[in-house]
Parts: structure tokens; C-alpha cells; sequence
């Protein structure tokens, strides 16, 4: 073989075997880097690409916090927020360097039962002290919804006292202790946190739901004189005043104050309270006469409860059994926007107190405004997730909406039955005053017209009660009435 064959048959060995061709770069790189340069959407796009590699299954938790990130800093939090805790889901170490951004977005999305509960499913992620602390009262308040109460405490125990949020901790506490029926232990942080919130400036609405709280506690340990000094707490231009108002009427009944009960009472009968769903007040005013011994007053009481609220239970009962959970949503937003509704607007009237029920009629839309943004193949699994989670959030709430109509319904049931053995109770107190006073040759006055006629004999100028109600005077009413019952007659006999 000569020289110049030798040669072209090595060159032809080298040509059979070329080098390797270099490696494609981890898409995971690629995405960083396109996020480094502001390129959101390539960005999202390479994350997508990991989540559609079976094959790197062990990578899907950190592409799915990468596409989360790509997604805040595309303007689009919701789907941030599910794609983070989709990848939380599978492995929260992986995306715990996220965990700050995604708590943000839990505040501003009101999403701290369902994110939180996810967030601070592992609370030995690498993150610092205050995040840790975070995850702990997010955690609690997930196990709070749920009633676990003793994982509610253990939790807030992992809350640091000079933790920024300690004092939404110390309310959570004070709130699940008086859930377990440990009063005594309550009041301390329900007390403390009144004062520390109206130190710290927080917000009146704030601090009049925890005035309503620490009154609440006070009336079921049986402290009614402190329960009615924290009802008087709520301020009348609070949503929660009326309902305050109510309660502060039945601290008064425990104590045997029929009058300071009715005085309360009297604002609940304003015009201004007229389209209101206030059964429980008429039928304590009813109470409270009847323990007075003024039966035309009762039966009048009675009377109008009965016309008022029997066909709105029956509406109530008509409306239930073809109302879904999606369709009690729609009914809270129609009702809210000024719209129509199917269920009855006296029972929704509540919503607007209800910062759960419109925080997340705010988020769900934010969340529904984002889902047209997420097109393309990056946008298919965020858009995924976020459409799952809204109609999930809609299903919680709009079960609310109809857990509310339906206690409503079964309260005005329990009432109205209820009623007939109070008319029964009337007759027979009634027939025992007349046949005593028969038996002692006297008249009885159940009317009260005698006591009027005294009030003159005496000078007196009786303005009678015609319906005129000021507003600056709501709330502040004193009724200056005894009893009719003789002194024979002793309660229970």
C-alpha cells in the first residue's frame, strides 16, 4: 500500500466517526436567564417545557416555581400563586426561595386558608425565622377553618413574640380557645389584643370586631355586666353595631332587666331596620313583655312576627332546592352590585358585613380577568390550575351563601313553630291573672290603660308612641316600665 492510500484511508476512519454535537441547555437555565433579562414569557415557556417532560418528573416542582415566578413578574399573581403551590404540592424545599413573593400574594388574594394551609404543610423548608412564623399563623388559621382546635394552639406556639403579625396571632388563639369552651383562657388574649389594636391604630372596623368578640366570650362565661360594657364598645357607624345592639339586649335579659331589654330592642323596630332580618329581636322583645306580664303587647309582637316572617320562609323554602353553590355566588354579587337576586335580599343584607364573602368576590374576578392572558403553550397548565382553583373558591363561598339561607330557613321553622306554645303559655298565664283576681273581687288591668291614667292623675303628660324614630337617637333609648304582673303571681307558677 502506498503512502497516499495509507492516508485516504485514515482520513476516511476520522470521517466515519464525527465528534458528539454539544448538549442543549437545561430549559430550567434557559429560564432563569430569560428572567434575568425580563423576558417573562420565554421564560414560562421553558418551565412548561420541563413540566412536559415525563422524563424529568424529579425537576417538576422547581419548573413549576420558575413558572410562578415568570407569571408575578408577568403581572399575573393568581396564577403565580396556584403554579407555586402546585410546586409546593410536590416538593416545598424546591420552591421555599418563592415562599416570600407567594405569601404576599396569599394577603393580597385573601387566600390564607387554602394557601396557607399548603404553605405551611412543611415548616421545616429553608426559609428565615419570620417566614417560619408566617407559615405557622397560615397554617393555623387553615386548621382553624377546619376546627382543629389543638393544632390551632401548637401552632401559634411557633409564632415568635416580636413577630410583625403576633397580634393576628393572639386574636386567633383568643377566638380558638373560646370555641373549646375555655372562656377564662380566652378573655386574657381577646382583652389584650383589644387594646394592643387600638395602640397600634389598626383599623375601626378592626377593633370593633374585637370589642364584638371579647363581649361575645364575656356573655358565654356568664360575665354579662362585662359583656355589656364591650358591646357598647362597637361603634354605632360599624356594620357589626346592630348585631351588638342585639346581643347587649340578651345580656340584659340574663340579668332580669326586662325594660333594659326592650330599650335596646326599640332601635330594631326603626323604619331604617324595616327590610332587616331580625327575627331573633322581635321574638326577645316578645320575651321580655311576656315576663312583664303585658300580654296585648305580646300578642301584637307575635302577630306581626308571624305576618312578617312566614312568607319569607316559604320563599325561602321554594328558592333552596334549585339553587346550586355557583348560583349562590352569582345571587351574593347581584345582590351586592344592587342587581336582582333569587334568594331573598333580607337574608343577603348579611353579605355586606361579610369581608370573606367580598374579598374573595374581588380575587375570583381578579383571577377570571387573568385567565385570557394565559394562552399559548405556556399559558395551558397555568391557565389549568387557576381555573380550578376559581371554581373551587366559588363552590366555598356559594356554599356559604347557601348555609346561611338555610339556617336562616331552619330558624324561622324552629320560631314560627314555636310560637303556637307561646300563644298557649299567653292564654293560660292569662285565664290564672283573671281567675285570681276574681277570687279577690278586683279588675285586671292587661293593658296598662290603669298606669296611663295614673301618670295624668299625677300631672303627668303622656306622649303616646306613635312611630316616630330619630336617627341620633337610635341606641340610646330608656324604658321606664314595671311590671304588670300582681305580686301574686311569681314567675313559673
Amino acid at each position: 500500500m502506498t503512502l497516499l492510500a495509507l492516508l485516504a484511508l485514515l482520513a476516511a476512519a476520522g470521517a466515519a466517526e464525527p465528534e458528539a454535537p454539544p448538549s442543549a441547555p437545561d430549559p430550567l437555565v434557559s429560564a432563569v436567564a430569560s428572567l434575568a433579562k425580563g423576558s417573562w414569557q420565554q421564560a414560562a415557556t421553558a418551565a412548561t417545557q420541563v413540566l412536559d417532560d415525563a422524563g424529568r418528573a424529579d425537576a417538576h416542582a422547581s419548573a413549576w416555581r420558575t413558572l410562578g415566578d415568570a407569571l408575578d413578574a408577568g403581572g399575573l399573581p393568581y396564577a403565580a400563586l396556584t403554579a407555586w403551590l402546585q410546586g409546593v404540592a410536590l416538593a416545598p424545599a424546591a420552591v421555599s426561595p418563592s415562599y416570600a413573593k407567594a405569601i404576599s400574594r396569599v394577603d393580597d388574594l385573601s387566600e390564607d386558608v387554602w394557601a396557607g394551609g399548603l404553605l405551611g404543610s412543611d415548616l421545616g423548608v429553608p426559609v428565615d425565622g419570620q417566614t417560619r412564623g408566617t407559615l405557622a399563623l397560615l397554617k393555623a388559621r387553615a386548621a382553624f377553618d377546619e376546627g382543629s382546635w389543638g393544632t390551632v394552639l401548637n401552632l401559634l406556639a411557633l409564632v415568635p413574640a416580636d413577630h410583625p403579625r403576633v397580634l393576628e396571632a393572639d386574636v386567633l388563639r383568643g377566638v380558638s380557645l373560646a370555641q373549646q369552651e375555655r372562656y377564662a383562657d380566652a378573655l386574657g388574649p381577646l382583652a389584650s389584643s383589644y387594646e394592643k389594636a387600638r395602640a397600634l391604630g389598626r383599623d375601626e372596623h378592626y377593633v370593633n370586631t374585637l370589642a364584638l368578640n371579647t363581649a361575645r366570650t364575656f356573655y358565654a362565661s356568664g360575665n354579662y355586666g362585662q359583656a355589656m360594657a364591650f358591646y357598647a364598645r362597637v361603634d354605632r357607624e360599624d356594620p357589626w353595631w346592630t348585631e351588638a345592639l342585639l346581643e347587649r339586649a340578651w345580656a340584659h335579659f340574663r340579668v332580669d332587666d326586662p325594660a333594659g331589654t326592650i330599650a335596646l330592642l326599640q332601635t330594631h323596630r326603626a323604619p331604617m331596620y324595616g327590610s332587616w332580618y331580625l327575627p331573633e329581636a322581635d321574638l326577645l322583645r316578645a320575651q321580655a313583655l311576656y315576663l312583664m306580664c303585658k300580654f296585648p303587647e305580646t300578642t301584637r309582637t307575635i302577630d306581626a312576627f308571624a305576618a312578617r316572617y312566614t312568607p319569607l320562609r316559604d320563599e325561602l323554602a321554594a328558592t333552596l332546592g334549585s339553587l346550586d353553590a355557583a348560583g349562590a355566588f352569582d345571587d351574593g354579587r347581584a345582590y351586592l352590585a344592587g342587581g336582582s337576586t333569587k334568594l331573598p335580599a333580607t337574608i343577603l343584607r348579611r353579605l355586606r358585613s361579610d369581608d370573606r364573602f367580598r374579598d374573595a368576590l374581588a380575587a375570583v374576578d381578579a383571577g377570571r380577568a387573568e385567565l385570557p392572558r394565559l394562552s399559548g403553550a405556556w399559558g395551558e397548565r397555568a391557565r389549568t390550575a387557576l381555573q380550578a382553583r376559581l371554581d373551587a373558591r366559588v363552590a366555598t363561598e356559594g356554599g356559604r351563601v347557601l348555609e346561611l339561607a338555610r339556617q336562616a330557613k331552619a330558624q324561622l321553622d324552629d320560631m314560627l313553630q314555636g310560637l303556637e306554645l307561646t300563644r298557649i303559655d299567653l292564654l293560660t298565664l292569662e285565664s290564672q291573672l283573671l281567675g285570681q283576681a276574681a277570687a279577690r273581687g278586683e279588675d285586671v288591668d292587661m293593658g296598662g290603660e290603669e298606669r296611663v291614667r295614673e301618670l295624668r292623675r299625677k300631672g303627668k303628660r303622656v306622649w303616646p308612641f306613635e312611630g316616630e324614630f330619630w336617627l341620633d337617637e337610635l341606641g340610646q333609648y330608656v324604658v321606664l316600665a314595671r311590671p304588670d304582673c300582681p305580686d301574686t303571681l311569681r314567675r313559673g307558677e
